[in-house]
């Protein structure tokens, strides 16, 4: 898993540079036409950080703090009485990505090997390995593409540096 955590380690930097840079006023926000806000997004990817700890058998607190609000087949809203705030998203985002990587780190490879026992994609990614690779890197990287075009949609400069 070495280059799925190298690859969520480039991702998640640019996440949270663009999450940080997002006026507070506006955090919240769904994009024009509907969709994700950035609210939604980052509570989203904390879940998917904490569901990954939960695949490799811990029992992540992060999930009991985001589920209701952010889990699939939640509706984004934006009523700002039902959502975390920015900063608290922003830091249970660092800290649910740092207790996941250490546990990706901790796995042995007979676990990762493992069939995946959730009703998600079970087809496409069989094993908690192939999950988890698809939480460090794919999933992840749509949500960050949601992001970069709220982003840009509100005008907001590109955080690629090349």
């Amino acid at each position: 898993m070495k280059s799925e955590l190298k690859l969520n380690d480039m991702m998640s930097a640019m996440t949270l540079e663009m999450a940080e840079s997002i006026p507070e006023d506006q955090f919240h926000l769904l994009p024009t036409g509907g969709g994700n806000s950035p609210n939604w997004i980052m509570g989203h990817l904390c879940l998917g950080n904490g569901f990954g700890m939960q695949l490799l058998g811990q029992n992540p607190e992060i999930l009991g703090l985001v589920g209701t609000a952010y889990g699939p087949g939640t509706t984004p809203t934006e009523d700002t009485s039902s959502l975390m705030s920015k900063s608290d998203l922003i830091a249970h985002f660092k800290s649910s990505r740092s207790d996941l990587v250490d546990a990706v780190n901790s796995a042995d490879a007979a676990t990762l090997a493992q069939p995946q026992q959730t009703q998600i994609l079970t087809e496409k990614l069989p094993t908690i390995g192939d999950f988890v690779g698809h939480l460090l890197t794919t999933h992840l990287a749509l949500h960050t593409g949601q992001m970069s075009a709220w982003r840009r949609s509100r005008g907001l400069d590109s955080v690629m540096k090349m």
